[in-house]
């Protein structure tokens, strides 16, 4: 009798996560995939950007999309050296307490 209430819950839970990764949270290949972030950026950027043309000299505003890459290039590498750096100080730390 304990065990139908159990194994109810494992295929709801089962369920629910596969309907989360699959339709919900993960998008693969679409839109909002993780690796396709960038280029969504600088989607939404252009969309500013003429949203705000009769506000500012158009030059400005395609200098301010087309450094985009650079700019995001930069941020993206200091990031993953933050990360790197704080990797590495914490295999320092365990390397250091384990002699």
């Amino acid at each position: 009798m304990l065990q139908t209430p159990l194994v109810i819950a494992w295929r709801f839970a089962t369920f629910y996560y596969k309907m989360c990764r699959g339709l919900l949270c993960a998008d693969n290949g679409g839109r909002y995939a993780f690796s396709k972030q960038p280029e969504i950026c600088k989607w939404n950027c252009v969309k500013l950007a003429e949203a705000l043309f009769l506000l500012a000299p158009m030059q400005r505003l395609v200098n301010a999309v087309e450094s985009f890459d650079e700019i995001f290039q930069q941020h993206y590498m200091q990031g993953m050296r933050k990360k790197v750096e704080t990797l590495s100080t914490i295999a320092c730390v365990q390397f250091s307490a384990a002699n």
